[in-house]
């Protein structure tokens, strides 16, 4: 298989037939994954349909679940990179924007855990049936 860095460089198309000639030059599949999220000039999609999660629903190319990473150690950002997730003690700081921010990440973990498929229907923190993608 083959990874890629910053997937939404790459167009849809691009990553498809990537994923094509690999299947015709070896006559089997291979895996094909990586960082698809929006992240720079092309996350607009206005040059061409970038190669993120939300466009390669469906093609067979994976990509890397940053929400499950999130939901577990926190979420880094370049100015801050002390924040907590259920798996490094965020339940244990106890304020109340802890526990929204842990009752988040636990529905995110409940998605990530059923595979990250849109359709999959969870019981969220807040009370009420919605799909994963939601």
């Amino acid at each position: 298989g083959f990874r890629f860095d910053l997937m939404e460089f790459h167009s849809v198309a691009t990553m498809e037939r990537i994923r094509d000639t690999l299947r015709r030059t070896t006559g089997r599949s291979m895996y094909l994954y990586g960082e698809g999220w929006p992240y720079g000039t092309t996350a607009d999609g206005s040059r061409f349909r970038p190669a993120i999660q939300e466009n390669l629903a469906g093609t067979g190319i994976g990509t890397f679940n940053d929400r499950i990473r999130d939901a577990l150690r926190g979420f880094e950002t370049p100015r801050r990179s002390d924040t907590r997730g259920l798996a490094n003690g965020l339940i244990s700081i106890g304020s109340e924007s802890d526990t929204r921010l842990a009752e988040e990440y636990s529905d995110a973990l409940r998605v990530a855990l059923a595979g990250s498929i849109g359709s999959i229907r969870i019981h969220t923190h807040a009370g009420p049936w919605c799909d994963a993608r939601d």
